[in-house]
């Protein structure tokens, strides 16, 4: 006859089953939750981890203010992410702009009559059948181009400003990651 104390073998094996189903049902789910946010606390973290040994200095420095060093050296991280970043976008942006302005008078109904009726006969003699003088195709030719071109240029925008949302908000959350593993990794240690 069994005592109070001792479990039976079987018993033991499905308590221990049903614990490690647990934490494998714990281990997916928390997985699901940090999947987005897996690429920034692992940069975060090789981030910290190279500057972990210029956070010690700079708290010695600053007095074993380790918040101050944290937040000094992870603005010093944003500012040399975003210095080459914002340079470029400059440049891109006054590539457009110069686009833009050398596409405009190119856009206007008298220069899109000329490319229908002389330039594209021209330079591409078969093309002359097709094209003909009429003027309802060139309407509808100009209008159909430009409908598309719009919509393209809708399209990139859009996906302009959500990826741009997307990277600040990224930005963000690696400045938070890198200023708490900065200020608090030497309390992480296993």
């Amino acid at each position: 006859m069994p005592t109070g104390d001792s479990v039976s073998p079987l018993r033991t094996r499905v308590l221990k089953a049903t614990l490690v189903a647990c934490l494998a049902a714990v281990a997916l789910l928390a997985f699901q939750i940090f999947r987005p946010f897996l690429l920034d606390i692992t940069v975060a973290g090789s981030v910290a981890l190279l500057l972990a040994p210029a956070q010690r200095r700079l708290t010695l420095l600053l007095g074993g203010r380790s918040w101050a060093a944290a937040g000094l050296l992870a603005l010093v991280t944003v500012v040399m992410i975003l210095v080459p970043v914002i340079g470029s976008a400059t440049i891109l942006g006054q590539q457009a702009v110069a686009f833009y302005d050398w596409v405009q008078p190119q856009l206007t109904p008298e220069s899109l009559r000329a490319l229908w009726a002389e330039t594209l006969p021209e330079r591409f003699p078969w093309l002359k059948p097709w094209l003909g003088a009429d003027e309802a195709a060139f309407s509808q030719f100009a209008s159909g181009v430009l409908s598309r071109a719009l919509a393209a240029a809708n399209r990139v925008a859009q996906t302009m400003l959500a990826r741009l949302t997307g990277a600040i908000f990224d930005l963000v959350l690696f400045t938070l990651l890198l200023f708490f593993l900065l200020r608090d990794g030497g309390h992480l240690r296993l």
